[in-house]
């Protein structure tokens, strides 16, 4: 059996992004305690993606990172703005610091507010450690310090990340164990069934659990036939327990249909696939799936379009997935959200 993953796995970006919405707390907490412990958890934070998006050009953009634009409260009154950012390289890039000064400068000048510009480095060169920008030109010093962590430096510390009850510490045991075992499928399956079996001793509700198996899932992608043993496994060895709290049999299922539709262009076959996979699936599932396959046809998506997209109701993701296959340019996906908003915004307007 071919052990090898023929490339290494794209999928960094997409659960580093799902980490930052669904757990901005524990995600500071967990790597900046004395930012988290400043701010007042009271007031909810405020993402603000389009603010982001209205000072950066598109060169800014690493094809391997994440970028997180949030507004917070402190303990002291003060508001400030956190850019997290998250680099996902296969190499050391050194225009990183270059690009978090470009956000710094365009975002003070443009808003006239204070950032703070926090850096996670997930990738995989233990000496690239960029903590600063400096530009010193004819006795004129411009320099920009922010606070730094790098995923690697977890490495061997398992037995700490495995009893930390942060939601963090597991996941950041799954981006390691994406990063290590990119060529070896078998070691790759052993290590994604180990965590599953540690999340399910945690403790979480069925929600929360359900959440984090997504994002491991997502991390931890296996060759096909590697995917079909690790299933089995999962049933066999998890048993009942599992599958009191798993629904990805039908995502994967789904995740099979799509690509072999995607792949060989059989538009019956795929729109079967899709039909019954987001009829099955839980609403979280059909919001990931329907955007992968956007982002596969279009590239990566505006954050309003996005959000456009998760606000959709069931009914209308499938709408969507079906439609998708007659668009051909970014335009007929935009036409069609304009032309089908939200439910809960049209129910919004009714009662105005």
């Amino acid at each position: 059996m071919d052990q090898s993953i023929s490339t290494p796995p794209d999928s960094f970006d997409a659960p580093w992004k799902a980490i930052l919405e669904a757990y901005f707390q524990p995600f500071l907490f967990f790597f900046f305690p004395a930012v988290a412990h400043a701010i007042d958890w009271s007031r909810p934070p405020e993402p603000l993606p389009t603010e982001l998006q209205r000072i950066a050009p598109t060169s800014l953009i690493g094809k391997r990172s994440v970028d997180w634009l949030v507004r917070v409260w402190l303990r002291d009154g003060g508001e400030y703005w956190l850019l997290i950012h998250i680099e996902i390289q296969s190499q050391a890039d050194q225009m990183f610091p270059y690009r978090v000064a470009v956000y710094q400068f365009r975002l003070r000048l443009h808003y006239n507010h204070s950032v703070v510009t926090l850096a996670v480095l997930g990738d995989d060169d233990p000496n690239w450690r960029p903590d600063r920008y400096v530009d010193v030109t004819l006795g004129m010093r411009v320099e920009i310090q922010f606070p730094m962590v790098k995923l690697l430096d977890y490495r061997g510390r398992e037995d700490e990340l495995r009893t930390d009850p942060n939601p963090m510490a597991l996941l950041v045991r799954a981006h390691l164990a994406t990063l290590e075992l990119r060529h070896d499928a078998v070691r790759r399956k052993a290590a994604k069934l180990e965590l599953f079996r540690d999340l399910l001793r945690r403790g979480y509700s069925k929600d929360e659990v359900r959440r984090l198996l997504s994002i491991v899932d997502w991390f931890l992608t296996l060759p096909e036939a590697m995917d079909d043993l690790f299933w089995e496994d999962v049933a066999t060895e998890l048993g009942g327990e599992a599958m009191e709290y798993i629904t990805s049999f039908e995502r994967r299922g789904l995740r099979k249909g799509i690509e072999q539709g995607l792949q060989q262009g059989i538009e019956q076959g795929l729109q079967q696939g899709l039909q019954q996979g987001l009829q099955q699936g839980r609403k979280e599932e059909r919001v990931a799936v329907t955007l992968r396959l956007l982002t596969r046809k279009f590239g990566a998506l505006p954050e309003e379009v996005t959000a456009q997209i998760r606000a959709l109701d069931s009914e209308q993701l499938l709408a969507l997935v079906e439609s998708l296959l007659d668009f051909t340019t970014f335009a007929d996906l935009t036409a069609w959200l304009a032309a089908n908003p939200p439910a809960s915004a049209t129910d919004a307007a009714g009662t105005e």
